[in-house]
């Protein structure tokens, strides 16, 4: 089978942008939000502080380092060096490289990841969001990986909600 889980981005504030994610399953609507780097303009990246561009993109597993876990990560190609895989997002010129979708709170806990939790919060600087989805969110999307599934990611830029 084939997923494709739609991410909308639907807030943008300066340094913060705020989605919600939709999975391919019956009647569950959004499923949780988003926090991300600020969206800038096509072929545009400042490293550690910009969103992935609005595209499809393949969902696979890897174990992070960081994190002492595997997690999910999003990718348009993968690169084989010295029997390493080297996960990357290559549009209109620009890299991004270990796009993981993980926990955290704020942006400083992006780094141009996908951060995941059940709520958002806004004030007037910046969105934030609290409790983390994301062993949640693995266990669904794992699962669908692990059977043989194939699992896209495809994110879209929706107008601002008021």
């Amino acid at each position: 089978m084939i997923f494709t889980i739609e991410q909308h981005r639907i807030g943008y504030k300066p340094q913060s942008t705020l989605g919600e994610v939709i999975l391919p399953v019956p009647r569950i609507g959004r499923f949780c939000y988003t926090l991300e780097d600020t969206v800038r303009g096509d072929g545009i990246k400042v490293a550690k502080f910009t969103a992935i561009p609005a595209l499809k993109y393949n969902v696979g597993i890897r174990y992070s380092n960081s994190f002492k876990r595997d997690v999910l990560v999003l990718y348009t190609k993968i690169i084989e060096r010295n029997g390493y895989k080297e996960y990357v997002i290559e549009h209109n010129g620009i890299t991004f490289t270990y796009v993981l979708v993980h926990g955290g709170n704020t942006i400083h806990h992006s780094d141009a990841c996908i951060l995941v939790a059940y709520n958002a919060i806004t004030n007037e600087e910046e969105y934030k969001i609290q409790l983390t989805v994301e062993k949640d969110l693995f266990d669904i999307v794992s699962s669908w990986i692990k059977a043989g599934d194939t699992v896209y990611w495809n994110i879209t830029n929706k107008s601002q909600k008021s």
